[in-house]
């Protein structure tokens, strides 16, 4: 039977930590196994490497290896295995990688799919280009766990790309020889990537990244903790393929990062729900701006203008969402008004909040979802978490700390409470008093030790903000939400300025109202000011 594709992989020393691993995960790569082939350069290692690569006995597959007297440098080494592959498509796979499963296959099949496509590369977690995703682990198996979210949720097309890192890429046989192998001069290694993505540009092929793919890459240090000799070798092939292809633009990865958004801006048209990738893609372009007033300000322009657009398409797309919890909410509220969920809500900012809810709780593991609510007033946010809970075959928990007395729709409250019990909650439970009482902090702490996400909106004066932030704002382990942090006859901006609390987002669309968001999984925010937050 004739191969079907072939992975090439160099191998340079230190075998139990890079070629051992890349090894072993396509060992458990299990789709397609009898229609590829391991071909592994080695490249000069020493003795206990060698012997370690002669050992290699996996249960799907035996890899073919090649032994170079010396170092030849990765673009020499890769050639060497091109020539001797025997598939039609070839997969170039750095040693110190780790496949997730049916990654390579995906790649393969989508090169298939799309002829005048020349090289196509899966998402990853270090990585130059758009092909960079966001991740919060540092373990390999860690982050290949994770990694399933995204590929799960991903957007289905390729994104378009001007250059792939090859890490790991996906090249067919009949295109290295309508191109040619990768360019030796580049040798020993950098810029030789870029050189071939350049030279299929000129063959007129495009170039992809498939999301739905994860390869795990260990990567190296920035250029400034690079050996001196490492880095003179950059600047030296920099200047060779300056000199080789005039007029060429070095895209920075943020801005690769911004044109996978974009691409995702032109599929909303296509009714794809984008919600999942396009907020992960917001989580790394605000925390990767660049230094310099100037820069900075260029590349925050753009992204506000581009993260707006999109998000105004996903409140669009997803109006059924919102439709079905206003069916919900219309049954349980006496005289509800729909405008504005009887004043409570910007209806547009509290879909927007819901959607990234949502693509947060299918990266929760656990089945049981829970939602505190410091100060409640009809149950619209419970009504909200039973939904975006059942379309993902969760279990919502909802516990509310809220004075009745004070709430003049309490016996609505009541109602949504009772109901979402016989709804499949775990629980939906009112502790009644004074968020800052005492006894209504232990209450809420004997509840739950700590809950997904953490909704403060009780007294909005000045001090009672900073009571509830003292008192329950450390509970959120995935996500902490204020409501009216742009109101300005309010102490709610105030109160979170002054705790030092940094909003990785406000979600606004107007003068009044707005939602604050602090995402717990990420780099906690340099700024204490609203002002300096991101803005949906």
């Amino acid at each position: 039977m004739k191969l079907l594709y072939s992975v090439i992989i160099i191998s340079h020393n230190n075998f139990e930590n890079t070629t051992h691993g890349a090894l072993e995960s396509l060992a458990r790569d299990e789709k397609g196994d009898e229609l590829r082939e391991v071909i592994v350069i080695d490249n000069g290692s020493d003795d206990l490497t060698c012997d370690q690569l002669r050992q290699v006995h996996l249960p799907s597959f035996k890899p073919r290896l090649i032994f170079n007297e010396s170092n030849l440098g990765f673009p020499k080494a890769v050639n060497i295995g091109v020539k001797e592959a025997k598939g039609q498509y070839l997969i170039l796979l750095n040693s110190d990688t780790r496949v997730m499963p049916g990654a390579m296959l995906k790649l393969v099949r989508e090169l298939e799919e799309n002829p005048d496509y020349g090289a196509i590369s899966p998402v990853t977690n270090s990585a130059g280009n758009e092909q960079h995703i966001l991740m919060h682990d540092d373990e390999p198996e860690k982050i290949l766990k994770s990694a399933k979210n995204w590929t799960q949720n991903a957007c289905p097309n390729l994104l378009i790309s001007q250059r792939l890192d090859f890490c790991c890429v996906a090249i067919s046989k009949q295109t290295f020889g309508k191109i040619g192998l990768l360019d030796e001069d580049f040798s020993p290694g950098y810029f030789e990537d870029f050189d071939y993505c350049i030279r299929l540009t000129n063959n007129n092929l495009k170039m992809g990244v498939l999301e739905t793919a994860f390869v795990y890459h260990e990567g190296g240090a920035s250029f400034s903790e690079k050996p001196k000799s490492t880095r003179e070798l950059i600047k030296t092939n920099k200047k060779k393929i300056i000199k080789k292809h005039s007029g060429i633009t070095f895209l920075h990865r943020r801005d690769c990062n911004l044109d996978a958004m974009k691409s995702y801006h032109t599929q909303l048209k296509d009714s794809l729900d984008l919600a999942y990738p396009f907020f992960k893609r917001v989580n790394l372009a605000s925390t990767d701006s660049p230094k310099g007033w100037f820069k900075k300000k260029k590349y925050t322009d753009r992204l506000l203008s581009l993260t707006k657009e999109i998000a105004d398409d996903l409140i669009l797309l997803n109006e059924p969402v919102q439709k079905e919890i206003d069916e919900v909410y219309k049954t349980l509220i006496r005289k509800p008004e729909l405008s504005d969920y009887n004043g409570s809500q910007n209806r547009s900012e509290f879909l927007l909040t819901l959607l990234y809810l949502d693509h947060r709780i299918r990266e929760i593991e656990e089945n049981v979802v829970s939602f505190l609510e410091i100060g409640a007033f009809k149950g619209l946010w419970a009504i909200a978490l039973g939904i975006l809970c059942r379309k993902h075959g969760k279990t919502p928990l909802y516990v509310t700390a809220t004075w009745m007395k004070h709430n003049p729709e309490n016996e609505d409250l009541i109602r949504v409470c009772q109901r979402m019990k016989s709804d499949g909650f775990l629980s939906a439970k009112i502790i009644d008093g004074d968020s800052a009482n005492p006894a209504i902090v232990e209450a809420v702490h004997k509840a739950r030790n700590s809950y997904d996400f953490v909704l403060i909106d009780a007294d909005h004066s000045l001090d009672a903000v900073k009571k509830d932030i003292s008192n329950y704002a450390h509970l959120a382990a995935e996500v902490l939400l204020f409501h009216d942090v742009v109101t300005k006859k309010c102490g709610v901006g105030k109160a979170i300025e002054s705790s030092g609390i940094g909003l990785h987002y406000v979600i606004s669309r107007g003068t009044q109202m707005g939602i604050g968001l602090v995402d717990q999984r990420l780099t906690p925010s340099r700024h204490s000011k609203i002002s300096k937050a991101h803005w949906l």
